[in-house]
């Protein structure tokens, strides 16, 4: 799965969830934006790192003990500063998205990586087969459906012009970009 189709499961899951359990006092925009954040987050580090230069797109953060280690990270910095931006469950809102992330990707994520380091290391390959998951359809339908739903959500919630355009140019930038790394290391 690719960055929109995670973004999608994850609002997907973050609206059952706060269907699920009505809160008057939810922030949804802002759990919605953290909750994305969380789901591409492992794709953030693997993905420059592992994939370029290691030849592979799952790696470190695609581990269970990185996700928790990150997390509980995170929190102590939290507690001790207390940033004035944090709001209560913020940071769990960012893991769950990791974990939803992780569920994502189970069926092509080796055991291996979810384990790391009790398993073993990770399969170094050396080529950038992560990039060739555009010739699978399964790939096409997450990534149109994450568009979907995003759109979807962008509907219900009567987004504003600019948060339309702001959502579009990302999207657009991370196609054109995913195309160009496609075609410069793996051809045509």
């Amino acid at each position: 799965m690719y960055l929109l189709g995670h973004i999608g499961s994850a609002l997907i899951c973050y609206i059952m969830i706060s269907y699920i359990f009505k809160n008057d006092n939810w922030d949804h925009k802002r759990n919605q934006i953290l909750i994305s954040i969380g789901v591409i987050l492992p794709d953030l580090l693997d993905k420059p790192i592992g994939a370029l230069i290691f030849g592979i797109g799952r790696w470190i953060g695609h581990s269970i003990l990185f996700q928790l280690s990150f997390y509980l990270i995170v929190k102590i910095v939290v507690q001790k500063y207390k940033p004035g931006f944090y709001k209560k469950y913020d940071i769990e809102i960012l893991l769950t998205g990791a974990i939803i992330h992780l569920i994502g990707d189970l069926p092509g994520l080796p055991i291996e990586t979810i384990f790391w380091p009790m398993l073993g290391g990770f399969e170094i390959s050396g080529n950038s087969s992560f990039l060739l998951g555009y010739q699978n359809i399964e790939t096409i339908i997450t990534e149109i459906g994450g568009v979907l739903v995003i759109t979807i959500l962008g509907l219900t919630q009567k987004w504003r012009i600019n948060s339309w355009k702001i959502v579009f140019a990302l999207i657009a930038f991370y196609e054109l970009l995913f195309l160009i790394v496609y075609f410069l290391l793996v051809g045509t």
